[in-house]
């Protein structure tokens, strides 16, 4: 694999996929575009809230997607997992499992 990492700069012209796969590059790695484009976003929602401006509707994620992409149900199951998993278990019993509260 060959990767292809590319900044913008002022008057700087990125190569395009396709063109970088043409000059044998198997990977065209754009992180600061992405990072640039999520820093705009907030910047400009932080200033229109500033504003006293809601983000229009259209700019938000569904509530349940903004769980999903965030990662929300999944920590709330493994919360629920870990909640039931602390349920004391009296030491004698067969069950027994040393952890930090034994120490």
């Amino acid at each position: 694999m060959v990767m292809l990492a590319q900044v913008e700069r002022p008057g700087r012209v990125l190569v395009t996929p396709e063109e970088a796969g043409a000059m044998g590059f198997s990977l065209s790695l754009m992180g600061l575009t992405l990072f640039n484009i999520a820093t705009t976003a907030m910047k400009k929602a932080l200033a229109g809230m500033a504003a006293g401006v809601h983000p229009p509707e259209d700019d938000l994620l569904p509530f349940e997607n903004l769980y999903r992409e965030v990662g929300f149900n999944k920590h709330y199951d493994w919360e629920a997992q870990m909640s039931a998993a602390d349920q004391p278990i009296v030491p004698s019993s067969p069950h027994h499992k040393p952890s930090h509260r034994d120490w």
